[in-house]
């Protein structure tokens, strides 16, 4: 819904090689494009050798394109492309084509364009180096809706917290496979989320309500949103939306008044005389304690309305709320209590902290349990990932002796996914007799390369490290079943390794004594 004033000609780069044809070579496939937008012979010769140039094939450029490699025929394609010149050029997702070296010389030619000939470019991408270096506003927009429009650093921070936020949902539910020792450990749906089916139902007599907006919170904050009436508020390919097949459901159609979208809850309208709907949060960030149901709209004059949810274990709706005649459920916050989700709740704990589950095959023994595990930032918040700008300053475990005692070694290791080992410390404590330690271990100017990571941790009576033809058997472990992410920086795209040492750099001149040096990382 809305409107669109263009002023100026447009052009389009939604797919590279429009108009190209395998059989002709790059030339003849840079007069059939350029042709294929309107230009005449004269302009096309102007441009040529300047396309030529830019996309760099050397004699391949005489080559049918069907020889080409994808980085070549990229090259060529958006250099034909941006060598016409509109004053409204829509690109979609394809600056990705080509080398670094070459996708560099593409947001070069974008700035070109809108600094020197006063074009505007409408950048479509999930490339957020990309958009930061080339765009002077970001529009967000998720699920048709728009989250965030104004200055690009202010936008990717936004998203880029959700991003990671999901992510660590992934790395929690994947490290309790690890732990359980599951042999399927790739990401479901349905294991990252838990699902509720609830319903509007009249309460007495008939029931007539403006339905606006259905949100799940835990303490204030939004898990789960349904905006109803808004576009694609039944598409069940959403983790949240309404069910509205017609004639079954009570649910009315989409509409807008001056306080903006709704639908029309109606008994009348649905032989099963409700109007479900499915609301998802995530298993890592939902706890019993503190869920609201939270309800916008209006209760038409004379009706009441209950809210009910599915019972899984009995397979039947149970009441949450009833609304009477005269009530308004104007922000109305209903308390949110699932009973089947009383034993499975404490498995997904509302931190990063990584408790004790007795579903959990710890490999613990009698005289030593690991209690918790912990990682932390720059700004001591636990997480699981983390931007590379704030990056790990500690892990911190905590160990239960059946006794007391003053002396033991633990071993620390974190590995890449593939299984190399980037980091192996091995330290024998001695301490006050206790059977309560807190362990932490400080990386210090350490800093890890972008990628996923996980950690092993173990408390051994003693370890042989100069022998290694013999078993190690640790009296408390946690075997690679801690996971973290380094997410890439925005300003550096080479291969840093996995881990940064802080460096000195001293560098001398013959002439002029001692240089300066920044690092670029």
């Amino acid at each position: 819904e809305g409107s669109i004033k263009i002023e100026g000609n447009i052009q389009a780069l939604m797919e590279l090689g429009t108009g190209f044809h395998p059989d002709f070579t790059g030339k003849e496939n840079i007069w059939a494009s350029l042709a294929y937008h309107g230009l005449s012979s004269g302009e096309i010769k102007d441009k040529e050798e300047e396309i030529i140039e830019f996309a760099e094939l050397g004699n391949y450029i005489e080559q049918p394109v069907k020889t080409y490699s994808a980085g070549m025929y990229a090259r060529l394609a958006f250099s034909t492309a941006t060598a016409i010149e509109p004053e409204v050029l829509i690109i979609d997702e394809v600056l990705g084509a080509g080398d670094a070296y070459f996708s560099g010389k593409c947001i070069e030619r974008m700035k070109e364009l809108t600094g020197n000939r006063d074009t505007t470019v409408l950048f479509v991408s999930h490339d957020l180096a990309s958009v930061q270096a080339l765009c002077e506003r970001i529009i967000w927009i998720d699920k048709g809706k728009v989250r965030y429009d104004g200055d690009p650093l202010t936008a990717i921070k936004a998203y880029s917290d959700v991003v990671r936020e999901n992510q660590e949902n992934r790395l929690k539910i994947r490290d309790r496979k690890v732990q359980k020792k599951q042999a399927v450990i790739l990401d479901k749906e349905e294991e990252l989320y838990d699902t509720f089916l609830l319903r509007i139902c009249p309460g007495d007599g008939e029931l007539k309500a403006k339905v606006r907006k259905i949100v799940l919170l835990l303490e204030e904050k939004p898990l789960a949103e349904i905006e109803v009436g808004m576009p694609m508020d039944n598409d069940n390919k959403d983790k949240n939306y309404i069910l509205d097949e017609r004639k079954k459901m009570c649910w009315g159609d989409a509409k807008k008044d001056e306080k903006g979208f709704y639908r029309m809850v109606d008994s009348r309208l649905g032989e099963y005389g409700h109007a479900p709907f499915m609301l998802s949060i995530p298993k890592a960030k939902s706890k019993l304690e503190g869920l609201r149901l939270k309800l916008e709209g209006e209760l038409v004059e004379g009706s009441s309305l209950h809210i009910d949810i599915y019972d899984k274990t009995r397979e039947k709706y149970v009441l949450l709320e009833e609304l009477k005649k005269g009530q308004t459920f104007e922000s109305k916050k209903i308390k949110f209590f699932c009973p089947w989700m009383i034993e499975t709740q404490a498995d997904y704990q509302d931190s990063c902290s990584f408790q004790r589950d007795k579903e959990i095959e710890f490999q613990d023994s009698e005289q030593c349990k690991i209690t918790s595990a912990c990682i932390y930032d720059q700004n001591q918040n636990m997480g699981q990932v983390f931007p590379f700008e704030n990056q790990i300053s500690k892990f911190e475990f905590h160990v239960h002796f059946s006794k007391e005692i003053e002396q033991f070694t633990i071993a620390f290791l974190i590995f890449t996914m593939r299984g190399d080992i980037v980091i192996s410390q091995c330290q024998e404590v001695q301490a006050m007799k206790d059977k309560e330690f807190n362990i932490e271990i400080q990386l210090g100017d350490i800093r890890m390369g972008a990628g996923v990571y996980t950690v092993s941790f173990g408390v051994y009576e003693e370890l042989q490290v100069l022998d290694n033809s013999k078993p190690q058997s640790a009296i408390a472990l946690i075997d690679r079943g801690l996971s973290f992410e380094i997410e890439e920086p925005l300003h550096y795209h080479l291969n840093m390794g996995n881990v940064i040492p802080n460096f000195k750099f001293l560098v001398n001149g013959q002439k002029k004594g001692e240089g300066r040096c920044n690092s670029l990382i």
